[in-house]
């Protein structure tokens, strides 16, 4: 059916009506059936008829009617590029290179000529449809450019890209000091539209042609375009672009570097009116630029960086109605690419108070992102002054220390693997960190409720969808064991020493002391288990090694369970002790006020004159107590 439609449009080619009809056709099919109708558009002689489709509408057509054919013809040529299969086909036919003269500027157009006459048949000739800034005409190069843009992954069409310059077509779009004539006449809203677009068609070339942004000056173009635009909207979009840039190997952060990256990328940091996602975007650049490059750091700390990241380090979800939760992370993952591991650059992040503005988020943070402050600050406590300000450092919410909320964190993560019982005493010598999960028993009323359930839900099964398919598609939702990086910053920072540790405490710190041997001891035992499970039987000596590893490793943990049982049967000593001075201080107040009650009833109240409550109520009654001499009691 699909290559009758193809047969029809070449016979009416040449100004029927049937062509929009027959476009419409093929449009709907490849919407209703996309993954079968592009594979079978995507044969050579298929894709050699677009080609000639394209010619004759190009250089024949002249009527409106022609442009708006011609524009149908390009939306199936891009669904047709978006099966991967069909790309190779692109370059081998002709098509992309026809699409790609007229999707670029005019000075690379006419470069092209030589290019395309072996393209062109002979009887191709005439004015065709000129290319202004109409509204078809712009949408025609976008689409081309989307075109250009899903096919510059396969090796064939990427060399015809470069061949074409096409990567240097969509930089002199984005280039404020181009004058060509061809971008004036654009209006500002169009040449914005345009910029757009070929921003994202740069994202795609910049991972698959990256040496055409390099040979074309891209960098320096994108960072003044980013420097130079207020628009929100543009400028998210450049440093997008950007900071892919930075991730395609060494060479693209020198070229950077010596455009001024590092200056354009701080001033935008530093700039409040700027939105949250671009100032995210320039902390993830910088962090880029000085990984690993010390002279890159230097540079960032003499341009006043350090102070920046420093006032940002702060988390404060409830003061903005944009993800904060996103742009802290950033900022610490800058934080432990630009500071930590520059001596110079750690001591100025600690002067300027950098560690404290790090523990005050990481009590209040949410379980992303303390991980990822977790594992920076683990690194940070590789510097000596660092350890002292971490053990110096209280919070200004609960005047805990560092110390005693890491402890916190660890409590947390023991209970979630259940690796304790509620005595505080590991629950499996074997598996000290992470215990086996009994199977948890069904009742059998609820397994009747789920048994009608599944069956009152057989849409999900009649429409095809399976539901192990539905749970590949849900993204794991596991909390990150932190208990490697709470260790790896209290072995920096001490064990010992420690005041105001509540007995639970002191439990989980003697755990904690022995967590690589914990750790080996689990590897160890799993081994063993999965070699029995296979069958496999290691040799004499091997067993022998790995079952005193065992033993070793498990003595440890044996003693550290009767460790935090000894702590245990003391906290439930001291427990009782204070339940008992309750109880105590109860016994000596009631003995208190039952003696004072009877040293009143034996006392009385003969020989004592009425007070003034009493005279009151005599003369309510019209008697004056102190006239009629009246001495006793008012009312036995």
């Amino acid at each position: 059916l699909l290559s009758n439609l193809v047969h029809v449009m070449r016979l009416h080619v040449h100004g029927s009506d049937v062509l929009l009809v027959t476009a419409e056709v093929l449009w709907n099919v490849l919407e209703l059936d996309w993954q079968g109708a592009a594979s079978a558009l995507g044969a050579l002689d298929i894709l050699e008829n677009f080609r000639y489709f394209l010619e004759v509408v190009l250089h024949k057509g002249y009527r409106f009617k022609d442009k708006i054919f011609r524009n149908d013809l390009l939306v199936l040529v891009l669904y047709m590029s978006k099966w991967e299969g069909n790309r190779p086909g692109f370059a081998s036919s002709g098509l992309l290179q026809i699409l790609l003269r007229y999707g670029v500027s005019a000075s690379q157009r006419d470069q092209m000529s030589q290019l395309m006459q072996t393209g062109v048949e002979e009887h191709m000739t005439g004015k065709g449809i000129a290319i202004t800034n109409s509204q078809e005409d712009m949408e025609f190069r976008v689409l081309i450019w989307h075109v250009a843009s899903q096919c510059c992954g396969d090796p064939e069409c990427a060399a015809v890209i470069a061949e074409c310059q096409f990567a240097g077509s969509l930089l002199s779009c984005l280039d404020i000091a181009d004058s060509a004539s061809e971008l004036r006449q654009w209006s500002g809203e169009q040449r914005k539209k345009m910029q757009l677009e070929a921003l994202s068609a740069l994202f795609h070339l910049v991972q698959h042609c990256p040496d055409e942004i390099l040979s074309n000056s891209g960098v320096g173009v994108l960072l003044r375009l980013a420097q130079a635009t207020t628009d929100s909207t543009l400028r998210k979009k450049v440093l997008t672009v950007l900071h892919v840039t930075v991730g395609m190997g060494e060479k693209f952060v020198k070229e950077m570097v010596e455009s001024g990256a590092i200056s354009i990328a701080l001033d935008l940091f530093k700039d409040a009116e700027a939105s949250m996602v671009c100032r995210q975007l320039c902390a993830s650049i910088l962090g880029s630029l000085c990984s690993g490059f010390p002279a890159h750091q230097d540079e960032f700390r003499k341009r006043g960086g350090i102070e920046a990241l420093r006032s940002q380090v702060v988390y404060a979800p409830d003061q903005t109605t944009e993800n904060h939760l996103f742009f802290t992370l950033a900022v610490i993952d800058a934080v432990w690419h630009t500071v930590i591991g520059n001596k110079k650059s750690e001591s100025r992040f600690l002067d300027v108070d950098g560690l404290f503005a790090l523990m005050d988020v990481l009590e209040v943070a949410p379980e992303l992102l303390r991980s990822q402050m977790l594992s920076a600050l683990a690194d940070l406590c590789e510097n000596r002054k660092a350890a002292r300000m971490f053990l110096q450092w209280n919070s200004p919410k609960t005047m805990k220390g560092g110390v005693k909320v890491l402890l916190e964190f660890w409590d947390a993560e023991q209970a979630r693997n259940g690796c304790t019982n509620e005595d505080g005493v590991l629950a499996s010598p074997t598996h000290p960190l992470n215990p086996p999960k009994q199977p948890e028993s069904q009742d059998p009323a609820e397994t009747r409720t789920m048994r009608f359930t599944s069956k009152t839900m057989g849409a999900t099964a009649r429409s095809g969808v399976s539901s192990k398919k539905q749970e590949e598609t849900v993204p794991s939702e596991d909390p990150v064991d932190v208990r490697a990086k709470i260790y790896a910053v209290l072995a920096k920072v001490g064990f010992d020493g420690h005041e105001a540790l509540t007995i639970a405490d002191r439990q989980h710190l003697e755990l904690m002391k022995l967590y690589p041997d914990c750790k080996q001891l689990e590897v160890w035992v799993n081994v063993r288990d999965s070699l029995q499970q296979q069958g496999i039987k290691p040799l004499g000596q091997d067993s022998k090694w790995m079952e005193d590893m065992i033993v070793e490793q498990q003595t440890r943990t044996e003693w550290i369970a009767a460790l935090q049982e000894q702590l245990a049967v003391e906290r439930q000593a001291e427990d009782l002790a204070s339940l008992n001075r309750f109880y105590d201080d109860i016994r000596t107040r009631a003995a208190k006020e039952t003696g004072m009650m009877e040293r009143a009833n034996k006392g009385g109240t003969a020989g004592k004159r009425p007070g003034h409550s009493e005279i009151d109520t005599l003369k309510l009654h019209g008697v004056d107590g102190r006239q009629s001499g009246f001495t006793g009691v008012l009312s036995r």
